[in-house]
């Protein structure tokens, strides 16, 4: 039997509670269809939409593999930075017993600037700072360009005022490191050499 809640039907009392049942049934029916409809939609939406972009992880670590290179000797001459490749048979350190001097020689090539070189003299064998005036007991010269060009300029810090700084002086075959500063002529011109450092093996001691 199929039962229609109708106006008429309300007017009868035997009704009144079938419609009532009706009326709570055909609620839940259409609360039920609605969250169907609703589930079904969003199920449709995700489905349907674009995928998510994929996360990409930047990798920020350094391997070294770029990193300028790092060199033992070099020199500031003016405006000009020499970082040099040195030359083996021309680079090194030697303590002289006779005259009591240590001499550091360094001879070298920039990729960019060409080659350079500096001497280097100290009394003894030991770290310390020692300067070219005053009776410090040191003596620097340097030259820039290859030996015999035209091009070449030599210096030194004969009656100048330079700073040699010995941090590292080890036995022979070890190291002997330092840096230095101030300035060299060429002739009666006056350079800065505002920036230096050296890195040499000691060879066996001579004299």
């Amino acid at each position: 039997m199929t039962f229609e809640c109708t106006n008429e039907n309300l007017h009868s009392q035997k009704y009144v509670y079938n419609c009532t049942l009706y009326n709570y049934t055909m609620k839940n029916f259409s609360l039920i269809l609605f969250a169907l409809t609703a589930i079904s939609f969003g199920t449709t939406f995700t489905g349907c939409g674009p995928d998510n972009d994929p996360v990409i992880i930047t990798d920020t670590t350094t391997t070294g593999g770029n990193e300028d290179p790092v060199f033992a000797n070099s020199l500031k001459v003016g405006f000009v930075q020499y970082d040099l490749t040195t030359v083996d048979d021309k680079t090194f350190g030697v303590y002289n017993t006779a005259s009591n001097l240590t001499y550091i020689s360094v001879f070298g090539n920039d990729a960019d600037e060409g080659d350079a070189d500096f001497n280097i003299e100290i009394p003894g064998t030991d770290t310390g700072t020692f300067t070219t005036h005053n009776a410090g007991g040191g003596v620097f010269e340097c030259g820039t360009g290859t030996e015999g060009d035209i091009k070449r300029q030599e210096y030194s810090a004969d009656n100048s005022e330079f700073t040699i700084k010995v941090t590292e002086y080890g036995a022979v075959g070890e190291k002997i490191k330092g840096t230095f500063s101030g300035k060299v002529k060429r002739g009666t011109n006056s350079i800065d050499v505002p920036k230096g450092k050296f890195e040499v093996t000691r060879s066996p001691n001579e004299g």
